[in-house]
């Protein structure tokens, strides 16, 4: 009898609670996927992991996020943590020198507090949630890196479990709305000291509780979140407009538990800026520095971030894409949940134009990246939930047009060539746009010139060319003064073969040149202050 009753309980489990099914697959789906989008194979310190490595280990020492010198050479020495040795060499003398001179002020990317302590201009919370897994393990005797993939791998698995458990849609959808999770950047970033996984998933988490209707706790996903991504917090306003015009009450304990708890959210969506008001007496030591500048923010930025061929979001998900376009044309009837689709699905889109708006701000908007820019895989979060919206209301072969699209996804994923990827490198998609339909395609000055040098430095006034087979296709410069000093070729023969003129914001501007302008410059992108006029090749 008890047999029975056992076999009777699973079978009503596997039958009845799809949810739980459904996170179990998409676990096994979610390891197919890290093995077949074959990101790095050990967890990588790179960019801005030193930091974070850092502040998690200071942390575990001190339970400060501040940071020594003598640890970070403690660190150097530790077999184990070869990963980080190239960081290591760049990064101690500026840190041995500050211990050594704590006088108050900047040091990118170290600055002193008033308590004459070293921290770094990002916020430490992220460092935090590591702590836990670097003491698990440090215990085991792995290397310390390790804990960051642990983190990371456990915030993704979070964000999993909410979208199954919370939400209000079939198990269709979820499967859907978790794949294209685990595609926009989660199988990128999962190996890497970043905190992109970890604002990613408390974004989606925070959403998902929106969408449920728990308005209080998804602004704090959401303003946790924000202290690592700081334009996240615009979303709070939003989610505090929703939460009063929801307020049905005219009780003074309503008012009063209403703003009490708006008080507390407060607080926590200011942990970053009242460390950084405390300590350096700025709301933000970014910013501060010049590192960001809200007169950078344009439409050219905005859309880099969604479609550039090379770290756009949408560069990886082509069938995210395809499937917003064409949703709306496989609609079969209108409904009242379709109206009430519509209309989270806007308020999503707000919520990624928001962040995507604010995100242009920064000054390297071409930084250090995986496959993806790291801003382009957090915007993409609101979209995701845009389309799991509209395909609610999707013909009645729904299950066939999304098991194709999701079918093409995992092969896009799966075969996607990363060799090209890094953010100093031009892709083939990019090549072939500079090389046949050059007015085509036209980034922020930044990407095209780091990218053609494959150095990230600054931008500096002068005038750059793309050639291909001994022809001029592309023309970049600052200022109509700058294009007069040309070396090669002249002027009006360039004029003479221009298709198209392109403003590029700050001044900047492309002439886009058709076939048929010799030039004795070798392939590839050349600066014109290179004395040699040397080209980098492709």
């Amino acid at each position: 009898m008890d047999r029975n009753l056992t076999m009777t309980y699973t079978m009503n489990l596997l039958t009845k609670n799809s949810a739980w099914r459904g996170f179990a697959c998409f676990f096994l789906l979610f390891a197919i996927l890290v093995i077949s989008a074959k990101p790095a194979k050990t967890p990588s310190i790179q960019a801005d992991g030193f930091e974070y490595f850092m502040m998690t280990h200071a942390l575990i020492e001190r339970l400060s996020p501040s940071v020594k010198c003598s640890e970070a050479q403690a660190i150097a020495e530790d077999a184990r943590n070869t990963s980080i040795s190239s960081q290591l060499k760049e990064e101690l003398p500026r840190l041995c020198y500050l211990n050594d001179h704590p006088e108050p002020g900047f040091k990118i990317p170290w600055f002193v507090g008033v308590d004459e302590e070293i921290y770094s201009w990002h916020f430490w919370i992220y460092s935090l949630t590591v702590v836990p897994f670097m003491l698990i393990t440090m215990t085991m005797g792995l290397g310390d890196t390790t804990a960051f993939l642990l983190a990371n791998l456990a915030f993704s698995g979070l964000a999993l479990a909410a979208i199954f458990l919370l939400y209000p849609a079939s198990l269709l959808r979820r499967m859907i709305i978790a794949f294209f999770f685990l595609c926009v950047g989660t199988v990128y970033y999962t190996p890497f000291a970043h905190p992109e996984v970890f604002t990613a998933s408390l974004l989606l988490i925070g959403i998902l509780f929106l969408r449920k209707n728990h308005i209080k706790i998804a602004a704090i996903f959401i303003a946790v979140a924000g202290q690592q991504n700081p334009p996240l917090l615009l979303l709070l306003p939003i989610v505090f407009l929703m939460d009063f015009f929801q307020l049905k009450t005219g009780h003074f304990d309503g008012w009063k538990k209403f703003i009490l708890s708006w008080i507390g959210l407060s607080l926590v969506a200011a942990m970053a800026i009242r460390f950084s008001l405390y300590q350096f007496g700025v709301l933000n030591p970014i910013s501060a520095v010049g590192w960001a500048d809200i007169h950078l923010i344009s439409l050219d930025r905005v859309l880099a971030l969604y479609f550039d061929p090379n770290t756009g979001g949408f560069s990886v998900v082509p069938m995210l894409l395809i499937g917003i376009i064409a949703v709306p044309f496989c609609l079969y009837r209108i409904t009242p949940e379709c109206k009430t689709n519509v209309k989270w699905a806007l308020l999503f889109a707000l919520m990624s134009v928001i962040v995507t708006t604010a995100s242009t701000s920064t000054i390297n908007l071409n930084s250090g990246s995986h496959i993806i820019h790291r801003y382009s895989y957090g915007i993409l979060i609101p979209v995701i939930m845009i389309f799991g919206e509209m395909m609610q209301s999707l013909f009645l072969r729904r299950n066939i047009v999304l098991a194709i699209m999701a079918a093409g996804q995992l092969l896009f994923t799966a075969h996607l060539d990363d060799s090209r990827r890094f953010y100093l490198y031009f892709t083939h998609t990019e090549l072939i746009l500079l090389d046949h339909f050059p007015e085509l395609y036209n980034p922020i000055p930044e990407i095209f010139v780091e990218r053609g040098y494959r150095r990230d430095e600054p931008l500096l006034p002068d005038v750059y060319f793309w050639i291909y087979h001994g022809e001029v296709r592309k023309v970049l410069f600052q200022g109509d003064d700058m294009i007069n000093k040309l070396p090669l070729p002249d002027l009006s023969t360039l004029e003479s073969h221009r298709i198209s003129r392109k403003q590029a914001g700050q001044n900047w501007q492309y002439w886009n040149i058709r076939e048929g302008c010799k030039t004795n410059l070798a392939d590839g992108f050349v600066g014109s202050k290179q004395l040699e006029l040397t080209a980098v090749d492709k």
